[in-house]
């Protein structure tokens, strides 16, 4: 009969009595080997120039702008480019940055540091949460404890496990080897699992919601209530996750309830499953509940309706459009998933449902637009579905395979390789790939002017060039234009991103013909422009923008836009002086940049 396999008998004894002495050193290695991973550019850093600091990307530079605010004693969110007075919100969550900007505020990190701290705190986390997720899967193995270490391992170092499973990092190899550079010149595109916030911090919540519902776990109102307070975390964390779990815990349910329906399970069993169901999802939406309450907030405002537009929260597709059906075709989830059902269908390892199920709903909700004709970015729900996708793959192999010898001397090999690639690839990213060389060398250029940087406080505003991103982050104050996230995240009406572009350009000098003929490939918003309301066309924007340039240099608009943004502090390479704003003075300069304030 359907589900009488051991795999589902109901746990005699708790989780904390089933481990080993053997877990505890096997934790303990795994979470060494995900620290090192994730900090490793910082150590390769620090080995070649002495110092820690290390930006990946541009993300990394958009989190730490976000993180200032409750870094300097603020205790709420809002956006990191304007001034508080301004008020304006920002949609990404309190719990994502707030209590690690708390911490390392608390424990003396500078800012530039915090990377550091939420990199080690992250490689544990989703070391630990990767190796109690596959200790409880494999329970019922003989080897469990070498399975799960395995398997863990084999999760940190594989690049493929936000990717092509098992063969990411030998394509990153073969790219270097012929080509001489990497697939792709972003910091984290080696090793995806170690983008900081997501899915680094937040992945490891999703990963635990998911553990409770294996065999091995107690259902009772305790396991619920974390159940609950996992979920809820998610919410806090990530729509993307949440809406993968919310979907993927219903099917869940869905399939216990027929069970019971057609007599396949007891009636007590199902009750009790769908109990231990619906007590996690409402426990996990009334904690969400604020959450879910700001953000629905933010989306039903017409204001911000323009706004959300702009950023791809919630474009609208035509019925006829062919990105509607973008992510249909997806090998790689295939494949997970014919893998996942033979497992649980014919070799009866029901364990793999609740993964199965993970993997199932994220690539439905990838796959949404087909039903909705929304695009959230819809892509972001691979975050759940690759990664469980190589979850199911590997636990598929493993349960299947486990008394195979030639499944021992395959899997070794593939750990070493693993290993090897990880760390060759993290290792040579950190010095090679374009945007970590271009951060790494603007933080070194910036150095004689921290101090006078630390300076600006939180009402000031400093204009410049993309290097003004990086400077920023020393400051307490906001920037004109942050490029690009001023126009992709920030939630300000779309004229007031072209006049802070257009000030900014005029503050640095530009000539009419010079700012014409900048950013033209400059995408002002995110996603496919073609999805785009009519003002939002490249086009469309560019004139925009020159109008606001051009009233900016005939004088028509100076006052009012200078008035109404108020950038105090410029900073210019020292090639350049201000001709522009007023009269400005040098606060101090290097050899390759000066900052300058007004008087």
């Amino acid at each position: 009969m359907l589900f009488t396999h051991k795999s589902y008998q109901t746990p005699e004894k708790s989780i904390i009595n089933i481990w080993k002495k053997q877990d505890i050193f096997a934790i303990v290695f795994c979470c060494i080997v995900g620290i090192i991973l994730s900090i490793l550019p910082h150590l390769v850093v620090f080995f070649k120039l002495g110092t820690f600091e290390y930006l990946a990307d541009g993300d990394d530079v958009l989190y730490l702008a976000i993180t200032k605010a409750p870094y300097y004693g603020e205790w709420l969110l809002r956006d990191p480019f304007t001034r508080p007075s301004d008020s304006i919100p920002t949609l990404y969550s309190w719990l994502q940055f707030v209590p690690i900007a708390k911490l390392a505020s608390w424990l003396g990190v500078p800012l530039i540091l915090v990377p550091i701290v939420w990199r080690i705190l992250g490689g544990a986390f989703f070391s630990l949460s990767l190796y109690i997720l596959f200790r409880l899967l494999f329970q019922n193995t003989k080897r469990s404890t070498f399975w799960a270490f395995i398997c863990t391992i084999i999760c940190l170092c594989d690049g493929g496990f936000i990717g092509r499973s098992f063969l990411e990092n030998f394509i990153n190899v073969k790219s270097v080897i012929h080509n001489g550079v990497l697939p792709n010149a972003i910091g984290n595109a080696v090793l995806p699992q170690y983008r900081i916030v997501t899915p680094l911090l937040n992945l490891p919540f999703l990963l635990l919601l998911s553990c409770l519902f294996l065999p091995v776990v107690r259902r009772n109102w305790q396991t619920a209530l974390v159940g609950g307070i996992l979920l809820g975390s998610c919410i806090h964390l990530y729509f993307f996750y949440w809406t993968a779990a919310f979907i993927g815990l219903t099917l869940y349910g869905l399939i216990y309830l027929f069970l019971g329906w057609r007599g396949i399970i007891s009636r007590e069993r199902c009750f009790h499953e769908l109990w231990f169901v619906g007590l996690i999802l409402l426990g996990g939406l009334i904690i969400g509940l604020p959450q879910i309450t700001s953000n629905s907030v933010i989306f039903s405002k017409p204001e911000f309706k323009p706004i959300l537009e702009r950023m791809s929260r919630g474009a609208k597709l035509l019925l006829d459009d062919p990105f509607r059906r973008n992510y249909i075709v997806n090998i790689w989830t295939w494949m997970h998933l014919i893998v996942g059902a033979i497992a649980i269908f014919y070799f009866r390892h029901f364990s793999l449902v609740i993964i199965s199920l993970m993997t199932f709903s994220s690539y439905l909700l990838l796959n949404s637009a087909i039903v909705t004709g929304l695009e959230f970015e819809n892509y972001h729900w691979s975050y759940v579905n690759r990664p469980f996708g190589e979850i199911l793959l590997l636990g598929s192999l493993v349960l299947i395979f486990q008394e195979k010898k030639i499944l021992d001397k395959v899997i070794k090999f593939i750990v070493i390789a693993i290993l090897i690639t990880g760390v060759w690839g993290r290792t040579y990213e950190a010095l090679h790939a374009t945007e970590p060389v271009q951060y790494t060398k603007t933080l070194e250029e910036l150095k004689p002017l921290r101090s006078s940087l630390s300076q600006i406080d939180k009402n000031s505003i400093i204009a410049g060039s993309f290097e003004a991103n990086v400077a920023s982050l020393f400051t307490k104050g906001g920037q004109l234009f942050q490029f690009n996230q001023t126009s992709h995240s920030s939630v300000i009406s779309d004229t007031t991103v072209l006049e802070r572009h257009a000030l900014n350009a005029w503050l640095l000098g530009y000539t009419l013909n010079e700012y014409k003929n900048i950013d033209i490939e400059q995408n002002f918003t995110v996603g496919h422009a073609y999805l785009k309301p009519i003002k939002w066309q490249p086009e469309s924007i560019r004139k925009v923008r020159i109008d606001i340039f051009e009233s900016i240099l005939s004088g028509k608009r100076q006052e009012e836009l200078l008035t109404k943004y108020s950038p105090n502090y410029l900073l210019l390479s020292s090639e350049n002086k201000p001709v522009r704003g007023g009269k400005w003075i040098i606060v101090s300069s290097s050899k390759k940049w000066v900052l300058w304030t007004k008087i």
